[in-house]
């Protein structure tokens, strides 16, 4: 018996364990009739209690099922033939069985086990145990009755289950596939026949809801746990799973529905790495997430019915990007949801850590405008943080703070707030920052997500990080502690950003999370391409620039990237001399005498009177062009820049061409990231950039 389990057992022999015991009586019913003495029934043949098979069948398993693989047994019971008494629970969980307390109630449950793969598909010997209710196995490390039980045969000796299945399931799994049943297939069995026609397996932990999913006609296996799949010491899938790994089968994860974070993150890490291990067998992995409120796949078609779980299964997305999107997912629950075009004025918080999820161009910075009003009213000081300088002036424009290069030195002490790059939250910069000059103060994490990308990545913070990070953490424990306010807000706000900004904070403390469901229901064509170079598609501009104005979006200024903002205005300009090129980089926004200086501050009024617009993230984020009468069509060749898209909110995009990239891949901006975009005009007279 496993050491972390205490039992209190029945009868002169009995398991081992510290006894307890209750004086309810069971009613022992049989689908074959009534039985004189119920511990007879556990020894004869796969016999199943009638509570026991309403506990499946509630879970909408076929009957059959149930009675082909699900058995009632109790602590003790009498052969018939040899009339010996027997122990079919401690020889199932290889538990010691020693004397104890004759008085003791009865240990009753359900034992469930399968075929074997690697036995040639014969009845499996391991199986797994679900004490009654009333009858528990207490389980010392958790403090409460284990709910499932599994043989004591040592570290990674657990297996999977494979239930066995009528012929009528076998028909429904093949005729949802469009698969024949051959007479081969007949004498070798389902399983078997799973194995060889590359039959889809859905994954799935628990017995009962992978009998609930054959029942709707998937080929389901059940895992022990969701870790069950491969064994974490040697970091490989076990057997029984890695034997149906064969001609790129296809497998859908389909786990619980949960809503605690710890839990959460234990499906993540399980589905990540158990997703990994079946791509690397050569298998295709999808995940099928449950919506909720159900929890588990059984509860869902229960309450949804099998045709819900249809059009999950058609819904599911590959595994990578589900990774992907699980990695930057907000989890946390909502104080404020709303879904609304723009936030318009909010009720922050006054004081603590508070974090706004809302899409681009619905009005983050526009919403926070009341708020830092009534700051500097009473005298309250603000300070606005970001990741480039074009979008921190946009921002402290629009929120009436000065920029801190417009903020003469003698003046940073009496100003009530200014907005500074993250690269300059140190000493030693020309800000001269101290963050205890800003005792409870409101600080405006804008672009949160890139903001802490930016201070734990860019190359712009490389001499100084440490400095950076560690006046980072003191600016906002001391804020937060002496009753200050940091916002930090994203279109793509993550657990990421909102655990480490926690993690800050001088104590612990929760987040007011305010959520924006609003969503642009214009969708956007994109063309994929995968291509090392972009020189052949820039034979295409000719095509392109007789629609319109054209729109190339860059990760590198300097000469000696091929493909870098210089290197392809002198292209453009000697292939196309009658077109107009403007430059949009960090070097042409700070010349004074070039007309893309602080161009951020009056972008929709430049870009109209030029036909080829070439733009580096520098204003990649935290500007809109907003020329409503020009269409786009988008002709990338990109690595990563997909942001650039956005930054045209009113232009349907006709399509964009870029290398192709896995979910696991970052979407922010690469070694080359080069976006093409054609803008063609509308009916009314030509507005070329």
């Amino acid at each position: 018996m496993p050491k972390h389990c205490i039992r209190t057992c029945s009868a002169a022999p009995v398991l081992q364990g510290i006894l307890s015991s209750n004086e309810q009586k069971y009613a022992w019913d049989q689908p074959n009739g009534a039985i004189d003495w119920p511990y007879q029934a556990s020894i004869v043949g796969r016999q199943v209690a009638a509570d026991h098979e309403a506990e499946w069948t509630a879970s909408r398993v076929d009957p059959v099922i149930v009675r082909l693989n699900v058995q009632t047994l109790v602590d003790q019971a009498v052969d018939p033939y040899s009339h010996e008494v027997v122990y079919p629970i401690a020889d199932r969980l290889n538990w010691r069985v020693t004397r104890s307390n004759p008085s003791a109630r009865p240990l009753r449950g359900w034992w469930v086990s399968g075929v074997d793969p690697l036995n040639n598909w014969q009845s499996m010997g391991w199986g797994r145990f679900k004490p009654d209710g009333d009858t528990p196995v207490v389980d010392r490390t958790k403090g409460k009755a284990a709910k499932y039980l599994s043989p004591s045969l040592g570290k990674g000796s657990s297996r999977l289950v494979l239930l066995d299945v009528p012929f009528r399931i076998w028909q429904s799994v093949a005729e949802r596939y469009g698969k024949v049943i051959g007479r081969k297939d007949m004498r070798q069995g389902f399983w078997a026949w799973v194995q060889q026609a590359g039959i889809p397996i859905v994954l799935t932990e628990g017995e009962k809801k992978a009998g609930c999913l054959l029942t709707a006609g998937y080929a389901a296996i059940s895992l022990p746990g969701i870790f069950g799949g491969y064994r974490r010491e040697g970091n490989h899938l076990i057997p029984e799973l890695a034997a149906f790994c064969n001609g790129g089968r296809s497998f859908y994860i389909a786990f619980d529905h949960e809503t605690k974070p710890q839990v959460q993150h234990s499906i993540f890490l399980a589905t990540s790495r158990l997703g990994q291990l079946l791509t690397r067998a050569g298998s295709s992995v999808k995940v099928v997430t449950l919506p909720g409120p159900e929890k588990g796949v059984d509860d869902f078609i229960v309450a949804q019915g099998a045709a819900a779980f249809d059009t999950l299964c058609e819904a599911s997305v590959d595994w990578s990007m589900w990774q992907a999107q699980k990695l930057w997912a907000l989890t946390y629950p909502a104080d404020l949801e709303l879904n609304d075009r723009y936030l318009g004025e909010m009720d922050y918080p006054e004081t603590g850590l508070v974090c706004v999820k809302s899409p681009k161009g619905t009005g983050k910075t526009t919403a926070l405008k009341p708020v830092i009003d009534r700051a500097i009213a009473q005298n309250r000081k603000v300070l606005v943080i970001t990741h480039r300088i074009q979008l921190g002036k946009v921002i402290c424009k629009g929120l009436g703070l000065d920029w801190i290069g417009d903020v003469a030195q003698a003046d940073k002490a009496v100003s009530m707030g200014y907005g500074l790059c993250v690269d300059s939250l140190h000493g030693n910069s020309q800000a001269k920052f101290d963050p205890y000059a800003w005792e409870g103060a409101i600080v405006v994490l804008d672009e949160i997500e890139q903001v802490l990308w930016h201070a734990l990545n860019s190359s712009t913070c490389y001499s100084q990080r440490v400095k950076v990070l560690e006046t980072l953490k003191e600016l906002l424990q001391f804020v937060l502690r002496t009753g200050g306010l940091v916002v930090a807000q994203d279109a793509d706000l993550s657990d990421v950003s909102v655990d480490y900004l926690q993690q800050m904070a001088p104590e612990e403390m929760a987040p007011w999370i305010a959520i924006n469901h609003w969503q642009n229901i214009d969708r956007t064509n994109v063309s994929v391409y995968d291509t090392k170079t972009p020189a052949a598609l820039l034979t295409k501009l000719d095509k392109v620039l007789q629609n319109g104005a054209v729109f190339v979006a860059l990760d590198s200024q300097k000469v000696k990237g091929r493909w870098s903002s210089k290197n392809l205005e002198t292209y453009f300009c000697n292939h196309y001399p009658e077109k107009k090129v403007l430059r949009i980089d960090s070097e042409t926004v700070a010349d004074p005498e070039h007309p893309a200086w602080r161009i951020a501050d009056r972008l929709n009024e430049v870009v109209q009177d030029y036909d080829i617009i070439l733009a580096t993230p520098t204003i990649g984020t935290g500007v809109s062009i907003d020329l409503k009468t020009i269409s786009l069509a988008y002709l990338a060749f990109s690595k990563a820049l997909c942001r650039i898209p956005n930054r045209g909110r009113p232009w349907p995009v006709c399509g964009m061409r870029c290398p192709a990239m896995s979910g696991q891949q970052s979407l922010g901006l690469g070694k080359l990231a080069m976006a093409v975009v054609s803008i063609a005009t509308s009916p009314s007279p030509r507005r070329s950039w």
